[in-house]
């Protein structure tokens, strides 16, 4: 689960300042320490060597500048569900002297995983249904809503992992999906599609 918080962020002003290689003016390890469907938050160390108190780092996506800041971690969000990011960090400091090469790493944001587990039909009514599900595997928040959906139609949303869908035609077989919808307000599709029917008592 991301922890989201903000980022100080230095706005990229000249954008013609020098490149430098200087190998031992790298962050070290870089990685990446959460993700979902849509962003990755990635965390490095500072170089070895002492650096000046004004330098700060240079967040590239794929090769494109994606922001400054003079943290040491940082959430990439916008990407795209169970893609591959190339992410490299350099040094930039008081001078705008940028230090290449810079440390790369590739991180994937998650796909399917984050469906809900186990979705099934736990009662039929007299023109209802009510059904339940398992949060996903990878998601440890309490934030988390799901969206019930009734023959492709939205119906409900919840923050529980049960649902009771009324007022259906007696003796008809629904599909009823559930997708998730994260702490960011992100929907992970594709969610997970059941089929459930109701009974009814003649009148």
């Amino acid at each position: 689960m991301l922890t989201l918080y903000s980022v100080s962020i230095i706005l990229l002003i000249h954008m013609d300042c020098a490149f430098q290689s200087v190998s031992h003016m790298n962050v070290r390890n870089l990685s990446a320490i959460n993700w979902d469907s849509t962003a990755i938050e990635f965390s490095w160390s500072p170089p070895d060597v002492p650096t000046p108190n004004d330098v700060f780092y240079e967040i590239y996506v794929n090769g494109n500048v994606y922001k400054q800041t003079n943290k040491t971690t940082i959430i990439i969000y916008d990407l795209k569900l169970s893609t591959k990011y190339k992410v490299n960090v350099k040094i930039v400091d008081e001078n705008c002297k940028r230090y290449s090469p810079g440390i790369t790493i590739e991180a994937m944001t998650a796909g399917i995983g984050y469906n809900v587990r186990d979705l099934r039909q736990v009662s039929m009514y007299d023109g209802g249904i009510q059904v339940s599900w398992w949060a996903p595997a990878y998601y440890d928040s309490e934030a988390l809503q799901y969206e019930i959906y009734l023959n492709g139609h939205f119906n409900q949303i919840t923050n529980i992992t049960q649902a009771v869908i009324n007022n259906l035609d007696k003796f008809t077989q629904y599909k009823v999906g559930v997708i998730t919808v994260n702490e960011m307000g992100t929907r992970d599709p594709p969610g997970i599609t059941i089929e459930a029917t109701t009974f009814g008592f003649d009148e």
